[in-house]
């Protein structure tokens, strides 16, 4: 979780961790 999140700053740790499309927000 912690490399993805590096790699994706912009995206919340929550997205990363289910690995959602950018639609699904929540």
């Amino acid at each position: 979780r912690g490399k993805r999140g590096l790699r994706h700053p912009t995206l919340p740790s929550s997205m990363l961790c289910h690995r959602s499309p950018p639609g699904r927000a929540t």
